[in-house]
């Protein structure tokens, strides 16, 4: 990946990209978008941002247990298998690639998006 290179994979500066939704996620126009600005807030270490597009009916109350997670994990690369949306509702099944302790593994989610006050929201995993 080149130096200012977006992690989630499009190829496009990441300022141009996921860094832009990170600042004001009413940029994300598709679920995908805002999938892929969540896996480079992961990278990225971007807890405030995994948790401010995460809906707040579904939110986790215990950020400490993703951040101690996210923290261990080297995020290595994302592949998008299927994305769509259906009105005000979305679902992205991807796989990301990264390495904890010396291993590689795979974090395979299918996710739901919800659109609600002018944006997208992650509501939950149905995998």
């Amino acid at each position: 990946m080149k130096k200012n290179q977006c992690p989630c994979g499009s190829m496009l500066a990441a300022k141009q990209c996921c860094s832009a939704i990170h600042l004001n996620p009413k940029l994300a126009r598709h679920p995908e978008q805002l999938m892929r600005a969540r896996y480079s807030a992961h990278a990225t270490g971007d807890l405030d941002f995994i948790l401010k597009s995460w809906h707040p009916s579904t939110r986790p109350a215990d950020a400490d247990a993703i951040k101690t997670w996210n923290d261990s994990c080297a995020w290595l690369a994302l592949n998008v298998a299927q994305s769509h949306k259906l009105g005000t509702k979305g679902v992205v099944e991807f796989v990301a690639l990264y390495r904890q302790s010396g291993q590689l593994k795979q974090h395979h989610e299918v996710a739901n998006f919800r659109f609600e006050k002018g944006r997208w929201w992650y509501l939950d995993r149905s995998d």
